[in-house]
């Protein structure tokens, strides 16, 4: 039966694809092309203000670089983070061949990024530039329109000088653009045509035959969908396109209005695959005269109905008409004034899913989040193929009923090119990126050192948020990839972490800060004596003797050790120096202040928290590694002075502690800095057990201040973010800051202020609603984006566990 009306004014010819590709280009029957990457913006977690000014800057740029009245084409499409890609990459870092431990590791990274099938966004940006308006808004020289019998090459090369303009100019805007690859445009072409891309031309230019290759394909149009046959069988995909014209219908309000940020789906059966929703826009920003004849032809239509409307009710044209009125033209004085820029855009939403029910309920899925924020978007029957057909790369718009006409910045404000990007492109796997751009989170702390940027890392959150063991899973990392790693447990429940670096080979060392050997950690047994820059041994040994003193009696004291401690450091052999000899050099003085000091201090060096200080130097002492690897040292804390104790109150075992921590800093450092060659971390987990006196957070200080210049990084956990943002200057030491659940209000604002982001009610109740293990991660780059830290493999997960367990096999325990 003939269809009595033509539903959409619609192109029905042949689908065009390019005869040739390079790097940011593209050529074919639909006309040459320049094309540029965009990377992903964190855009996440950014605040109201700062979301609205970088929307602003963005639309301001594209207004300068996208020709007026030009055909411009964006490109959002997803595929997936492997796995063995993964692998290869990690494993050509080890340069003489990968040693076994790291091999394993490499593996079990491998195995899970595979199993968490996580989606990798590309968003790309192409204007044509053989357009007939491209040869007044782009250059003036004289382009013919593309022909497929000319030379495909000869083509490129033609535009190839233009093209590169344009790619300079995008590089220099907000979005920091690149000239699209050969691999990217070509995967973005048999995605379009295969959904799945088992091969891609590794070369320079593509060709004919390899355009060929990647154009093969099945497609099968049917009145609501489309059937694709793949490489794992068919697929189901469903174009949507809008039926509201300038959407969104309201202004639009950020963050909150950002219509294409977040396309990843949410799938109600746990066991289906998800499909992110992938996006086709193709659009012209126009100019000015043309935007006016547009507004000028809409406000006579508005008065045509508001005349026709006005009849029989009063002669007062309907409230919604007056206000469409209103609209276009304060939108008219703004183009006038030259604020605003109007484009002329077809977005199309594609819907892909393993079966007819699962597009089903995918579609009903998309249609309700977006009836949500006023847009409405429509299934399109019978326009399937065309719809489709316009979102290829090289094609053209197929059907133009569905323009939306409104300004840049809406356009612009939806982010297509925002997100949550965070951390590195290589390194090791530690988590995953859980916003609305999904993706490994990989982090190399110790790189901030050769960046020449500053060096401590910081990991907040109250107890039970997941902080310390993501501090383990990073010591490993570093441990594995080569570094030094030095790791001070002062709550003693982190030793699962030695566990998991002996099961992939890292050389340890696990040692109990009060049980070493007597005298071993000694300053005059690693430190020089004399030294010019840098504390010498002689320092060292004076402030420990002092520290391990009541207050009334250091005070005192200071010049009788300080005369031992130099007669000591004059002693020419070096095996004779210890601070264990000061102490006998004051025994057996002369003068009676002198005996009696050293009598206190020989008994107070029989206490198991000073013997390894102050002790009678064994005949081998323990030394730390200087190569890579893991050592874990598990301190005393349960003797650590009240909070709010003043020093003359402390008791004679907080004294020892306090004095034995101040010796582990000393000899970690100090020793870190001996190690040359390769990176250096000392890492500090419950640090707000130290920070609250004032020998803790000069030792913090130390490192933070002066780890760049010795290649040495540290890494900070603590429950006390307050405390830390006290510590004078380190907010401005800060590299990275990882912030996870806190419940207290002013935790949370301590916490945005180290993150650089405003502390608003939002920032708050996310930080109080996020589960164990996420946080919110702000990297090198200032890019900040919420992550969950992974622990790969059960095995790991099992031996970093620092729930306290129970015996459920003891009689006496009642359930």
């Amino acid at each position: 039966m003939m269809s009595l009306f033509r539903s959409a004014r619609r192109d029905g010819g042949p689908l065009s694809t390019p005869s040739a590709l390079t790097r940011g280009l593209s050529t074919g029957p639909g006309g040459g092309w320049a094309w540029c990457t965009l990377p992903t913006r964190s855009t996440d977690e950014l605040g109201a203000e700062r979301l609205r000014s970088l929307t602003a800057e963005g639309a301001a740029d594209l207004r300068q670089v996208l020709p007026k009245d030009v055909e411009w084409h964006i490109k959002v499409q997803w595929s997936r983070y492997s796995g063995a890609e993964h692998y290869a990459r990690e494993a050509a870092k080890w340069a003489h061949g990968i040693p076994p431990g790291a091999e394993e590791y490499l593996r079990v990274q491998a195995t899970r990024l595979d199993r968490l099938n996580l989606p990798r966004r590309q968003v790309l940006l192409g204007v044509r530039l053989d357009d007939p308006a491209a040869r007044r808004s782009v250059s003036s020289r004289v382009l013919a329109s593309s022909d497929t019998t000319r030379d495909a090459a000869a083509r490129l090369d033609e535009l190839a000088p233009l093209a590169a303009k344009w790619h300079a100019r995008m590089a220099a805007t907000s979005f920091a653009a690149y000239p699209s690859t050969v691999t990217e445009l070509a995967w973005a072409l048999r995605r379009d045509l295969r959904r799945t891309v088992a091969w891609l031309p590794d070369g320079p230019l593509a060709g004919a035959g390899q355009l060929a290759r990647l154009r093969s394909g099945e497609v099968h149009v049917h009145p609501d969908h489309l059937r694709i046959q793949t490489d794992d069988g068919v697929r189901f995909l469903r174009a949507l396109t809008s039926t509201v014209t300038g959407f969104p219908a309201s202004s639009m309000t950020l963050p909150g209005g950002e219509w294409l940020r977040d396309l990843v789906s949410v799938e109600d059966d746990p066991d289906a695959t998800s499909y992110p929703l992938e996006v086709s826009i193709r659009g012209r920003s126009l100019s000015a005269a043309r935007a006016h004849r547009r507004i000028s032809n809409a406000l006579k239509l508005l008065k045509e109905q508001g005349r026709e409307a006005a009849h029989g009710v009063a002669e007062e044209p309907p409230e919604a008409i007056l206000e469409a009125r209103e609209a276009l033209m304060q939108r008219q004085a703004e183009l006038s004034d030259g604020s605003v820029s109007m484009v002329e855009d077809n977005p199309i939403w594609l819907l892909e899913a393993d079966t007819l029910e699962a597009l089903e309920r995918r579609t009903q899925q998309t249609l309700d989040a977006y009836s949500a924020r006023r847009i409405e978007l429509w299934p399109a029957e019978n326009l399937q193929g065309e719809l489709w057909r316009s979102t290829v790369l090289g094609d053209r718009l197929r059907v133009g009923d569905f323009a939306q006409f409104r300004p840049l910045g809406t356009l612009v404000g939806s982010w297509f090119h925002g997100g949550s990007a965070v951390g590195e492109d290589s390194g090791p796997l530690l988590g995953q990126n859980i916003g609305s751009t999904p993706g490994p989170y990989r982090a190399r702390f110790t790189d901030s050192a050769q960046l020449g940027q500053p060096v401590t890392s910081a990991f907040l959150g109250q107890t039970g948020s997941g902080k310390s063991t993501a501090l383990m899973l990073t010591a490993i990392a570093e441990a594995r990839y080569g570094a030094w790693v030095f790791l001070l447990d002062m709550k003693g429940d982190l030793p699962g972490c030695v566990e998991v670096a002996r099961m992939f080979d890292i050389p340890t060392l696990a040692l109990e800060a009060d049980a070493v050997t007597s005298g071993s950690m000694c300053p005059f047994g690693y430190m020089p004596v004399g030294a010019k820059s840098g504390m010498s041994a002689e320092q060292a040994v004076i402030d420990l003797l002092l520290m391990a003193l009541r207050r009334s009696l250091a005070d005192a004291s200071e010049p009788l050790i300080r005369r031992a401690v130099q007669t000591v450091a004059d002693y020419p052999e070096a095996a004779d120096r210890s601070t264990y000899q000061v102490i006998e050099v004051l025994r057996h003085s002369t003068d009676p202040a002198a005996q009696a000091l050293g009598s206190e201090l020989r008994d107070l060096s029989t206490d198991p928290a000073f013997r390894p200080v102050a002790g009678r130097p064994a005949a081998q002492r323990h030394a730390l590694p200087t190569e890579p690897g893991l050592v874990y040292m598990r301190f005393p804390g349960e003797f650590l002075p009240n909070r709010d104790a003043h020093r003359d109150e402390w008791t004679p075992s907080n004294r020892l502690t306090m004095t034995l921590l101040r010796a582990t800093f000393i000899y970690a450092t100090y020793m870190a800095n001996r190690v040359k060659g390769i990176p250096k971390v000392v890492a500090l987990p419950e640090l707000h057990r130290i920070t609250a006196y004032d020998v803790g957070k000069s030792m913090v200080k130390e490192v933070a201040l002066m780890g760049r210049a010795l290649d040495t990084s540290q890494i900070l956990d603590t429950q006390a973010c307050l405390e830390l943002e006290g510590i004078d200057g380190l907010a401005d030491q800060l590299s990275c800051v990882l912030a996870f659940h806190v419940q207290r209000p002013e935790e949370a604002e301590a916490q945005a202020r180290l993150l650089g982001r405003e502390a608003d009610p939002q920032f708050i109740a996310g930080q109080q609603r996020l589960a164990k293990g996420e946080c919110i991660a702000r990297d090198r780059q200032n890019r900040i984006a919420p992550v969950y830290f992974d622990r790969l493999a059960a095995e790991i997960a099992e031996a970093l566990d620092t729930t306290a367990k129970r015996d459920t096999d003891r009689e006496d325990l009642a359930g």
